[in-house]
């Protein structure tokens, strides 16, 4: 009889990686291919999908997983697309599938347990589970609607900064210069480029790093964002985290993702605020991927069984 493994798969618009571990969590492997979106209107979405999964997988040995847990960015909502991909991805391993939303993985990751974690990155999620398994999420709206605090909500701020600094209406900011430089300009034909991109969310929210920068170098308009950024990402945490009553059982809240992970700008007055509200800040112990090697590898049992309403399973391939 073989041994035991599992793998756990961390699948977005960025990148794609896959980590394989034995029974006792020792990494086996682990590899990287690019990255996704779900679209299902698009006839090879699924092709697209799996061959980023083979892409990361590709070097892995040939023994057959226990079981593989793949926490993906924009997990389709209708049963029977995740059914499908579901499929795909048990055919690929020959193994049972598990498929989470990547906030759930991100949860798992940074607290393995009860708390509330903020997913923060091009959007923002905030995902509290309680220790009986009640669970709410709060935005994940999507950029036109909501992703309160987010990278794409950060640089959208920024270019109507540097716009009303432009026309004398607000404060001047070291970041005009920057932001201008990174549109092409500051007139009508650089605004109509930015329209006609279709990478343009992935672009404004890539502006969150310029105000980062300039906030820790000091400028007032820059920190302010971030500030109100931080807040926002906050908010999101405590009303999650009220929704299950979390704020009194299960009051630690965490985060995952770039925005938080690599910008000492927005973490502070996030972690002010959170703590503001009388709620536990805890640093993440791991990030996404060990959130989906965990669920391989320890289920949703046990010191994990809050996990299960938020599991769905897909069977196992013949």
């Amino acid at each position: 009889m073989s041994a035991q493994r599992f793998i756990g798969i961390d699948g977005g618009k960025s990148a794609t990686r896959v980590c394989a571990t034995d029974a006792a969590g020792n990494t086996l492997w682990q590899g990287e291919g690019p990255g996704f979106s779900y679209a299902p209107e698009a006839d090879s979405d699924l092709d697209t999908i799996r061959a980023a999964v083979r892409a990361a997988a590709g070097a892995l040995r040939d023994d057959v997983p226990t079981r593989v847990c793949a926490g993906l960015t924009g997990l389709p909502g209708a049963s029977a697309e995740r059914r499908a991909l579901g499929a795909a991805l048990s055919s690929m391993f020959s193994a049972e599938v598990v498929l989470v939303d990547d906030a759930v993985t991100a949860h798992a990751g940074a607290l393995a347990g009860p708390g509330t974690v903020v997913s923060a990155g091009t959007g923002t999620v905030a995902v509290a589970v309680a220790p009986d398994g009640r669970w709410a999420r709060c935005d994940g709206w999507g950029p036109i609607v909501g992703d309160r605090g987010s990278a794409y909500d950060i640089g959208r701020s920024a270019l109507r900064a540097a716009a009303a600094a432009a026309d004398h209406t607000e404060a001047p900011t070291t970041m005009s210069d920057e932001i201008f430089s990174a549109l092409g300009g500051a007139d009508l034909a650089a605004l109509q480029r930015l329209h006609r991109r279709h990478d343009r969310v992935a672009f404004i929210s890539g502006l969150a790093r310029v105000v980062a920068r300039h906030a820790d170098a000091g400028d007032e308009v820059a920190n302010a964002i971030c500030g109100l950024a931080g807040a926002a990402l906050a908010a999101s945490a405590l009303a999650a985290a009220r929704a299950v009553g979390a704020e009194s059982n299960a009051p630690r809240v965490s985060y995952a993702g770039r925005l938080l992970t690599g910008a000492g700008a927005v973490r502070r007055p996030f972690q002010a605020a959170v703590e503001a509200a009388g709620l536990q800040f805890a640093e993440p112990s791991g990030d996404p991927l060990s959130g989906s090697v965990l669920l391989a590898r320890r289920g949703w049992h046990g010191e994990h069984r809050m996990y299960a309403p938020l599991i769905a399973r897909q069977g196992t391939a013949a």
